[in-house]
């Protein structure tokens, strides 16, 4: 008869063992960055594209914060709204 909270490993499927074995074998090494070169060029130069539309952009975000007659549209706008202008709330961390 099994234990109540007892907890039955069994050995890996083939692919996710192969999944583990790729892992350690092509992984990052301890202190290793994913991303040694950094954020690719083109990203910078998007953002740079859409900064210069951030006027209109605010523009509409108050529209539809105080226009809107969906009042979860209006909830969403003042979401964002309070987001950019104070930053996200803090998430506790619970361990």
């Amino acid at each position: 008869m099994r234990e109540r909270n007892s907890l039955i490993v069994s050995a890996p499927s083939a692919a996710r063992q192969r999944s583990i074995d790729n892992l350690q074998k092509f992984g990052w090494k301890k202190g290793q960055s994913g991303n040694p070169s950094g954020r690719p060029k083109v990203f910078e130069e998007f953002q740079n594209l859409l900064r210069k539309d951030t006027p209109a952009a605010v523009a509409e975000l108050i529209k539809l914060m105080t226009e809107s007659k969906d009042d979860y549209v209006r909830l969403a706008a003042i979401h964002e709204f309070f987001d950019r202008a104070y930053g996200k709330a803090a998430q506790p961390v619970i361990s």
